[in-house]
């Protein structure tokens, strides 16, 4: 086509033009605590981090989880297009790649679900950590494409469970 692959993104930047104005519109601002300075609201912040080990860990470990996904948000194309050039399989076909890592985005959500029925969200996070863990580990120690593509989508399967999880 004329636009090519980044023809959905180029469409979006005019969605989201359009919604910002309808937010500016209609949305009203939310200024918290209109009477605290902004150091002092760092000030307090700090004061409860250094007061509770649990704070600390808890923001420990969503900023290693949400710093490796992050980091493979913009790492997942080129190193699934390395992997289909080392094993001469041509070009990926990017939207369905992606396509698929949002419906398994979806299908952990659903996990989610079954799972607190099961036990309580701190135990089985445990387990989408390690599991994380081992999967980029796969991801990085092989260059085989479906090897690749098969951990990034367990991942984002993950990723469901853990974003309703910290939202809980």
């Amino acid at each position: 086509g004329y636009f090519g692959k980044v023809a959905p993104f180029d469409v979006s930047l005019g969605v989201l033009v359009a919604l910002g104005f309808i937010v500016m519109a209609t949305w009203t601002e939310n200024y918290g605590d209109a009477h605290q300075s902004v150091s002092g609201g760092f000030s307090n912040a700090w004061k409860v981090i250094v007061a509770d080990r649990k704070v600390l860990l808890v923001g420990a470990i969503q900023s290693a989880f949400e710093g490796a996904m992050y980091t493979f948000v913009f790492l997942w194309t080129p190193a699934l297009q390395s992997a289909a050039d080392a094993g001469g399989h041509g070009e990926i076909p990017h939207g369905m790649i992606f396509s698929t890592f949002m419906v398994a985005v979806m299908i952990g959500s659903s996990l989610f679900t079954f799972l607190l029925k099961w036990q309580p969200i701190e135990s089985f996070l445990r387990y989408v950590f390690a599991i994380s863990v081992v999967i980029f580990a796969s991801a990085v120690l092989s260059s085989n494409l479906y090897v690749s593509y098969g951990a990034f989508v367990a991942f984002e399967c993950l990723c469901g469970v853990y974003f309703p999880a910290m939202g809980t």
